[in-house]
């Protein structure tokens, strides 16, 4: 029996969104590369999507590797969206959009010819999720990759998550979350243990790897999944049948 069984969606607090600009990157430039090699060659005139992109940090760098294409980072929050338009200027190639995953179909001519989509650490702050799959799903080009990575609340400890913080520390937020009461537990943390708590949240609204590669597949995607156990985390692979030049 876990320690948290339900799923409980992030709570709102600035001080959370703060934090989450802040949190260190550091495998970033790592991960451009792996990606930029799933993802195959660079195909002329189509469309690199990041959804969820934060600062840029990412998607410019995996603009420097995918360069005859176009590579597009979205997200919800308009700080992010300056600090990644201010910070990446000199990639013609690469820009940075405000908008919802909620949007991709309504804004699909906007965004191009989508033949690879990104998203990582953003599924646990959505609450629609059968949604923003058929968006990804439907925007994507036969023949596309999409590849999502996240926390698994399939591999969350039964004692507490692994976040760094003690099971009592995680109790005592689980509660401030019931009360209403999160911007207040938190400062009363160091800031370290602030951005163990920021993990413990997303954790908390996590989903599960294996509802999300189910519902994938029954739209038709052929679906990989890999398990992180030390990181509570999955990365899923799939590819969309057809053909990308249709």
């Amino acid at each position: 029996m876990r320690m948290f069984k339900e799923r409980i969606p992030e709570p709102a607090s600035e001080l959370l969104d703060k934090l989450y600009l802040e949190m260190p990157r550091d495998g970033d430039l790592d991960e451009a590369a792996n990606i930029a090699e799933a993802f195959g060659a660079n195909v002329p005139g189509n469309t690199f999507l990041e959804i969820g992109c934060s600062d840029g940090r990412f998607s410019s760098e995996f603009a420097r590797t995918y360069k005859q294409g176009q590579v597009i980072g979205i997200d919800t929050n308009p700080e992010a969206i300056a600090r990644a338009s201010h910070q990446n200027r000199g990639l013609p190639h690469l820009k940075f959009v405000q908008m919802s995953v909620y949007d991709l179909i309504a804004q699909q001519e906007r965004l191009g010819k989508v033949y690879g989509i990104y998203c990582r650490q953003t599924l646990h702050h959505l609450n629609g999720l059968s949604e923003a799959l058929r968006q990804m799903h439907e925007i994507l080009l036969p023949g596309g990759t999409l590849i999502l990575q996240d926390f698994d609340r399939e591999l969350a400890g039964k004692e507490g998550y692994r976040c760094g913080l003690s099971p009592q520390q995680q109790q005592g937020l689980y509660q401030a979350i019931k009360q209403g009461k999160v911007e207040r537990e938190i400062k009363r943390l160091g800031y370290q243990e602030q951005l163990q708590a920021l993990t413990f949240f997303s954790i908390l609204a996590a989903y599960d790897s294996t509802t999300i590669k189910r519902e994938l597949e029954k739209k038709g995607l052929d679906c990989h999944v890999k398990k992180h156990p030390e990181q509570v985390s999955f990365k899923l692979i799939g590819i969309k049948p057809g053909n990308s030049s249709l």
